[in-house]
């Protein structure tokens, strides 16, 4: 970066005193942890300064495949006391690490984290949370034990994941089989390339031979119907579709073992379907 153009870093490097570079890694994460503890304190400071607030909290595996929960706080912050009106503020509070993703033991992380933030669990108005029977469920869920502790609390459920369940449901209906078949094949023709190192390399060759970007396989995403769409654009690149089709292809012509070419005929068939590429029209998908 100092050889690019940022003049500060650059005479902090050539003037200051050596053993005051603070560039090692471990000077670096003591910044970072204090700019973070910085941010966690001012955070707070508003929340109290509001009195109520509310909360969300949701996981997904990290890098490390440990079950990480993100816990967020919305708050109406009154802007430094000046004669603008308040704004709602939503602000991340902190990550916790699960051993157990049960509803009790969730519930403890959040209360744990809320005192270790100095935050009142009976100053929470309102809670956020997925679907997931650990989180909403009615009798042992968060959402059910934090209200035991706090009735005010209420709890207001994802309507993302509302919405994306009605989708799902919708599509896998057998009033909308073009729909369905279409989706089924899709999930089918990815991880069938994706199953095998030769068919994936093949995959990627084919698109390299005709002088093109390769790009890797996408699967359809689970948690959002969004997500999905955002998957089929890669088959909506016609050389990609392409490619995924002559890998099906090159299946058939050269491998042997009977399930693997099995899967490939039944494939290929229902690609070459007309009402298969119906839907993909949608997404402008030519081949």
């Amino acid at each position: 970066m100092a050889d690019n153009g940022d003049d500060v870093l650059a005479d902090h490097s050539e003037n200051s005193p050596k053993n005051a570079m603070y560039l090692s890694p471990d000077a670096q994460n003591d910044m970072i942890n204090t700019v973070g503890s910085a941010i966690v304190e001012e955070i707070v400071k508003r929340v109290k300064s509001a009195t109520y607030f509310s909360f969300m909290m949701d996981g997904t595996p990290g890098s490390s495949h440990q079950e990480q929960y993100s816990v967020f706080v919305r708050y109406l912050h009154d802007l430094d006391c000046t004669d603008k009106d308040p704004v709602i503020e939503e602000r991340f509070l902190g990550i916790v690490v699960a051993k157990e993703t049960s509803g009790e033991s969730l519930t403890n992380l959040l209360l744990e984290l809320l005192e270790k933030r100095g935050l009142n669990i009976s100053n929470a108005v309102g809670q956020g949370h997925d679907g997931g029977r650990n989180m909403s469920g009615g009798v042992k869920g968060v959402q059910a034990r934090v209200r035991q502790i706090n009735p005010n609390c209420l709890f207001v459920k994802c309507y993302c994941h509302d919405l994306n369940r009605a989708i799902v449901n919708a599509v896998n209906s057998s009033e909308n089989s073009v729909a369905r078949d279409f989706f089924g094949v899709m999930e089918l023709l990815i991880t069938f390339i994706e199953a095998s190192a030769g068919r994936f390399q093949h995959f990627i060759s084919l698109q390299k031979d005709d002088g093109n970007k390769a790009l890797k396989p996408m699967k359809l995403g689970d948690t959002r119907w969004s997500s999905r769409a955002l998957s089929l654009k890669r088959y909506n690149i016609p050389y990609v579709l392409k490619a995924a089709i002559g890998t099906v292809e090159h299946v058939i012509e050269t491998t042997s073992g009977n399930i693997a070419r099995g899967t490939a005929v039944g494939l290929e068939a229902s690609i070459k379907e007309k009402k298969f590429f119906s839907p993909t029209r949608c997404f402008g998908t030519r081949v």
